[in-house]
């Protein structure tokens, strides 16, 4: 079982990806926006996140990246049911990225050895 963080204002796409992650057995928390994500994240560890691209008082790009700063290996999947090809840009890069330092970070180990 994994331990999901949910951040997403919308109270009814959280309530329908909680209803989806119970069902496959997982736990999920829950969270309104990215600040209360932040701080639930800050306070356990989990396995999982799915962030909202669009939310006030903190964007999920930004979310994103304090995610980031706290625990760089933990998987993050962003979400937007309003994103744009150019808004999508960046966190495609963003994505790649973290992706392919993830990929490569351990043959760059192995070979220091």
């Amino acid at each position: 079982m994994a331990r999901v963080l949910v951040i997403d204002d919308e109270e009814e796409v959280r309530r329908v990806v909680d209803v989806i992650l119970k069902n496959a057995g997982h736990d999920a928390v829950l969270a309104v926006d990215g600040n209360d994500g932040l701080q639930k994240f800050e306070r356990r560890r989990f396995d999982l996140v799915v962030c909202d691209l669009f939310m006030p008082n903190r964007e999920g790009i930004a979310t994103l990246r304090e995610l980031r700063r706290l625990d760089p290996a933990v998987p993050v999947i962003m979400m937007s049911g309003h994103a744009s090809s150019a808004t999508l840009w960046g966190t495609k890069h963003i994505w790649i990225t973290l992706r392919w330092r993830r990929r490569w970070a351990p043959l760059a180990r192995s070979r220091s050895r």
